[in-house]
This record gives structure tokens, C-alpha cells and sequence, in this order.
């Protein structure tokens, strides 16, 4: 839902392009959007966030100082006494003010004091700014931006799709905590009516610096108590986590990931079901996330989908064991052009190794297929997103097999269940446009139409190509023939 003044907002960190690198100008934006929450003492003491102010360091304070050519500094001053006033957010808001001059700078905290922060919801109103700017930043810079920011949608999604109420929540690349914040945000929808309701413990770990700042400004701007693992790590190489055995693990891992680390992990215990191909890091990721459950703990994550029927480097073998092992509760292939960072088609795993948990009948042996790649609307002309429709469609589907195994009839097209005896037939491939069928109506027969167009085409092209090929053969033959 939009909050009425956020293009304003764009606009004003746009004038900083061309000025300053934008890999160091969303840190930046996203930096004095903190810096606002973080002293203003008024909104720390509605919000109860425990931040405690600096003397003469106060938003309006800085505000009032600044015009002049020392605002780049008079800045950096109020980053200092922040972090001198809260330690632990030492090194979150980094950049170099300098670059920013004077009036850039005065324009960009005008555009940041003029966001209306009223006494009920102001935490909100800047977690929400906060999560405007991340979209933007991911979608301006593309590739680079993308690599750790996960769409709302699909954090929706999969958030929903799992419910986490109480207990631990891990993601092993947590980017910027998103699945941390809408997990807090679904738990806090469903307190019980006296206002109670369980707790959610937060474990995540980050390879990039600069996302993990982002993402401890996110959660500080929610009031979430995150255990990150101290400073940046990787979850192969450096796992600050691996004791931890959650009843949730939510993640969107970077896709088909070569440099990963094999070489020094071929022996790793973490490899249940086989090693990993040294070159991509997928099955790496399944199993990690396998081995971070509880008993009765549940995975969903997103994957390329390659992941559903590769068979490469022996990756059909761990695939086939993980199957065999009936841990694959649910697989989604998503539509198209979700991602900012890349164009592989995408899918979601769910997983666990008690199907059964919840009180949940007959579902020991199945897994739901959901074919949702017809699903989406555009956004732009290179990106698109979930609809709430498309979220509560794939989400609901899910909860009602799972809730009543034993009436659940699928969806023609959509979703359908199928037996590990039916994927061993089809030699494990998970892809669930195998198994979901085909529904009437037009938009899936459109669809459907386009792609056999795109298959006579093709055929087409090669049919010239081979046309060509042999004119210029025979043209050739018959030239030397005349020169004989």
C-alpha cells in the first residue's frame, strides 16, 4: 500500500546520481533514513526502541545546523555521536559525507525530515520508506542489487505459505532481513485477541558487509532482535549458526553460486545425501537448510529452476535421495521476471523431515505441485510480482492439502498431488508442470498456443537454415563445374 509521498522521496535521492557511485548512495539514503529514526526522541520514546539519543545530537538539531559548506561534516559528526551514544550500531550507517556537498546534503535531510511520522505508527511509516527505497535501489541497479534483495512478494509468499508463529526462524543469507521482518509482521497480525502471542527467536547470517548493515538498520527500524552472528560470514565456509536446529528456515539463496567453497568442504557432514558439484552451489544449499532444521522443522526457499531436474555433477543423484528420503513437502514454479537480479526462472522448495508435524493426516509419501507460472502482473517491461490474489491462491492451496490431506482433489493445471512412486517414474524430476496437467480456459490455452508457436518457429528458422545450408552446397558444386 502506497504511503502517498514516496515518488518525492525517489526523486530526491535520484539528485545524488551522477554525484556519487550508486552502490554508495542507496547506503547513503537508506543510511539517513536511520539516522532519523535513531535521533529523534520523540519517535524513540513512542517506539520504545531503546536507542538512546545523543545530547544536542537530535534530528532537529542536525537539521537546523546544516546550510552551509560544513553540512557534509556537520553530518558525519551526527554519525559519530549515534554510534558513540549505541555501539552496537557502530559501522551500520557508513559513508564518506564529504562527497555529498553542502547543498545535496541539506536537500536530501529536507526530503527525509518531510516524512509525516504521526505517534501511532511512526516505526511503520520509516520501516515501510525503508522497504520503498530497497525495491528501488534493487531494481536501478539491477544485477548488483538484486543478489540480496528478495521481492516483497515472494517474501509474502513464502512467509505464508509456512506461518511461522513462535519458535526460531533462520535464513543463512539473510540479505536484508526481509524474511525476518515479514515473519514479524504475519506473527504480530495473528495475535490472539488478549494480545498474546508466541515469540519468534531470529538467527541469520550475511556474506556481504553491506547488505548486513542494511539489514541491521531494517531491523532496528521494526524493533526485531536479530542474531546475525557477528560480523559478515559465509554459511559454508564460516557457519556461525551450526548447532542451531530451527523450526522455520526461510531463504533465497544466490542462484547456481560456483564459487561456494567445495574444495575445502568435499567431507563436510552437512553432504547427507551426496556432495555437492564444486561449480554451483545449489544442492549445497538444500542440504545446509536440511541440516538446520528440527525434527519437526519446515524449509521454504527459492531455487533456479534447474534445481527441479538437473542431472548434471550429480545432481540428479541428491536429488533422487532427497526425494527418496520423502522430505519434499511442496514445489512452486513461479512466474517470470520476479527477480531484479537475474532472469533464471525460479521455483520454491518446501521441505521437512516430519511431514506429519502440525497433527497433519496422510501426506507421508506426496508432494504438492503447484504450476503457478501463469500467475503475476507486469510491473514494468522487465519486471513483474505477485498479485495478494496470486499469494493467497498458491498459499492457500498448500494450507488445504496439507490441513485436509485426504479431500484435497487439486486444481486442473494448477496443482495436484503425486506420489514418490509417480516422481521416481518420472526419473525424479520435480518440474511440476509434469504433473499438474493442463486447465481449460483461455488464458492457459494462450499461453499454451504461444508456446507451440514458439516451437513451429524454431522449427521453422531450422528448416531455412538447412535450406541455406544446402543451396549454397549446391551453388557451390555447380560453380566449380562450370570453371571444369
Amino acid at each position: 500500500m502506497a504511503l502517498g509521498f514516496e515518488e518525492n522521496l525517489w526523486a530526491a535521492a535520484e539528485e545524488l546520481r551522477g554525484h556519487v557511485e550508486p552502490a554508495e548512495y542507496k547506503h547513503i539514503v537508506l543510511g539517513l533514513v536511520f539516522l532519523r529514526y535513531a535521533t529523534d526522541p520523540g519517535l524513540a520514546a513512542r517506539a520504545g526502541s531503546g536507542i538512546a539519543v545523543p545530547k544536542d545530537g537530535s534530528w532537529a538539531s542536525l537539521r537546523s545546523r546544516l546550510g552551509g559548506r560544513d553540512s557534509a561534516a556537520q553530518l558525519a559528526a551526527a554519525v559519530d555521536a549515534m554510534e558513540r551514544s549505541n555501539p552496537e550500531f557502530a559501522g551500520v550507517v557508513s559513508f564518506d559525507a564529504a562527497r555529498l556537498g553542502g547543498a545535496r546534503t541539506r536537500a536530501l535531510v529536507d526530503a527525509i525530515s518531510a516524512i509525516p511520522l504521526d505517534a501511532a505508527g511512526s516505526r511503520d511509516v520509516l520501516g515501510r520508506v525503508y522497504e520503498y527505497f530497497l525495491g528501488h535501489f534493487a531494481s536501478a541497479e539491477g544485477r548488483s542489487g538484486g543478489e540480496y534483495y528478495t521481492p516483497p512478494s515472494v517474501v509474502e509468499l513464502l512467509v505464508r505459505m509456512v506461518v511461522p508463529r513462535s519458535g526460531t526462524v533462520y535464513d543463512p543469507c539473510c540479505g536484508t532481513a526481509g524474511m525476518f521482518v515479514q515473519s514479524e509482521r504475519l506473527r504480530a497480525r495473528g495475535a490472539n485477541r488478549d494480545g498474546r502471542h508466541g515469540g519468534l527467536r531470529f538467527f541469520g547470517q550475511e556474506s556481504s558487509p553491506r547488505a548486513l548493515r542494511i539489514a541491521r538498520m531494517n531491523l532496528a527500524l521494526r524493533g526485531i532482535d536479530a542474531d546475525l552472528g557477528g560480523g559478515p560470514a559465509d554459511s559454508f565456509r564460516e557457519d556461525r549458526h551450526p548447532d542451531l536446529r530451527a523450526d522455520v528456515v526461510l531463504a533465497n539463496p544466490p542462484f547456481n553460486a560456483r564459487a561456494w567453497g567445495a574444495d575445502a568442504l568435499s567431507g563436510d557432514p552437512r553432504w547427507r545425501f551426496g556432495v555437492p558439484p564444486r561449480n554451483r552451489a545449489n544442492f549445497a544449499w538444500i542440504q545446509h537448510i536440511l541440516a538446520r532444521l528440527a525434527t519437526e522443522g519446515v524449509g521454504a526457499f527459492v531455487l533456479a529452476n534447474g534445481t527441479l531436474s538437473s542431472e548434471q555433477r550429480g545432481e540428479g543423484a541428491i536429488r533422487q535421495r532427497i526425494v527418496d528420503a520423502d522430505l519434499v513437502e511442496c514445489v512452486v514454479a513461479l512466474p517470470p521476471q520476479l527477480f531484479y537480479g537475474t532472469q533464471i526462472p525460479a521455483c520454491i522448495w518446501i521441505v521437512s523431515h516430519c511431514k506429519s508435524r502440525g497433527g497433519a493426516g496422510a501426506i507421508a509419501g506426496k508432494t504438492l505441485f503447484v504450476d503457478a507460472r501463469s500467475r503475476g502482473r507486469p510491473l514494468d517491461r522487465v519486471h513483474a510480482e505477485l498479485t495478494g490474489d496470486d499469494v493467497a491462491a498458491i498459499a492457500g492451496v498448500y494450507h488445504r492439502w496439507r490441513s485436509k490431506p485426504a479431500a484435497f482433489r487439486g486444481v486442473a493445471g494448477f496443482a495436484r498431488v503425486a506420489t514418490v512412486d509417480e516422481i521416481r517414474a518420472h526419473r525424479y524430476a520435480l518440474v511440476p508442470g509434469r504433473y499438474v496437467g493442463f486447465a481449460p480456459g483461455p488464458e492457459r490455452r494462450a499461453a499454451l498456443d504461444r508456446s507451440l508457436l514458439d516451437l513451429e518457429m524454431s522449427e521453422v528458422r531450422a528448416r531455412v537454415a538447412a535450406v541455406d545450408t544446402a543451396s549454397a552446397r549446391f551453388l557451390a558444386a555447380l560453380e566449380a563445374m562450370t570453371r571444369g
